[in-house]
């Protein structure tokens, strides 16, 4: 992928129901090792991935990924989820990205 790259996904599921990322390859630029939540965005270099529980970038933050360290699994509280990549200018020339699979669970039960 190129630097200064943004993309944006949001997921509607049913009434009743979740969303579930899992991250089966994930390597995003420089490789770190403090991650948490707002390390990543602060960071005005890293390439980053993040997961909001919602409708919106406003919404509670669920994660901010980067680095090459594979994220853990990602739910939702409700039926929507809000998703944030962007690339920025790191020098990283061999940038993999980043892949997922999206499951859609039962509200309560699924894991």
């Amino acid at each position: 992928y190129h630097d200064y790259t943004t993309c944006v996904w949001s997921f509607y599921v049913p009434d009743g129901r979740r969303v579930k990322l899992r991250f089966t390859d994930f390597e995003l630029g420089k490789s770190v090792v403090h991650t948490k939540d707002d390390f990543c965005r602060d960071i005005f270099d890293m390439d980053y991935v993040e997961i909001h529980d919602g409708l919106w970038s406003t919404s509670r933050l669920l994660g901010s990924y980067c680095g090459k360290k594979m994220p853990f699994d990602v739910y939702s509280s409700d039926r929507h989820m809000w998703i944030k990549f962007r690339a920025n200018r790191d020098g990283v020339r061999e940038k993999k990205g980043f892949k997922v699979t999206v499951a859609v669970l039962q509200q309560e039960n699924d894991i």
